[in-house]
């Protein structure tokens, strides 16, 4: 993203200096090539991420199961089957869905300090 903003500033100020016709197509190809770039490697992590979330729910519910079958009748007659279907249903959907963008939180900071380095260079 901050790559494909800095291509798009060095095309905006291509245009204002009047640069030749080649060198702002440079600019614009370069644009589009960090779009793809970023568009396919966004796909591999999205789906890594998905095929985690995957398996850890898959996982859950499986540990879900195990202890369903291991209570014991007193204990299981407490246990509503909606509270059960519940944790499988919702909660533990939850896994995929958190997997899927749990490292925007680490990527965040890192995307926020390099912007305000950028901004702090193009201010002064």
């Amino acid at each position: 993203q901050i790559s494909q903003a800095l291509m798009l500033r060095e095309t905006v100020r291509g245009l204002s200096r009047e640069d030749s016709a080649s060198t702002i197509y440079g600019y614009v190809a370069g644009l589009a090539i960090l779009t793809g770039m970023r568009s396919t490697v966004m796909h591999g992590v999205f789906a890594c991420s998905w095929i985690t979330g995957l398996t850890m729910r898959v996982a859950t519910i499986g540990l879900i199961y195990r202890k369903a079958t291991q209570m014991s009748k007193q204990a299981l007659s407490e246990v509503t089957t909606g509270h059960v279907i519940n944790l499988v249903a919702n909660d533990v959907e939850r896994f995929v869905e958190a997997n899927v963008v749990v490292h925007h939180m680490f990527v965040g900071p890192l995307h926020l300090i390099v912007v305000v380095y950028l901004i702090w260079l193009e201010i002064g």
